[in-house]
């Protein structure tokens, strides 16, 4: 798997330049904000549990993505 991390201040334009990446490369893109939204759902940003949940969301994703075989 090969990662690439882009970042910088906030509306920089990170997500459109991961996009276009990965329409040029193939790679897929892990959209930030998406994780966030989805455990701030349930949990307020607030909620200890939520910067917990964060992690282990992220940290799954990208540890079940390095063992993808396709």
């Amino acid at each position: 798997m090969k990662l690439i991390v882009i970042y910088g201040p906030p509306a920089a334009g990170k997500l459109t330049v991961s996009k276009e990446l990965s329409r040029i490369t193939g790679y897929k893109v892990f959209h930030n904000h998406l994780a966030i939204d989805f455990i701030e759902s349930v949990l307020d940003r607030s909620n200890a549990k939520f910067w917990e949940l964060l992690d282990r969301y992220r940290i799954g994703l990208i540890e079940a993505a390095s063992h993808n075989t396709q």
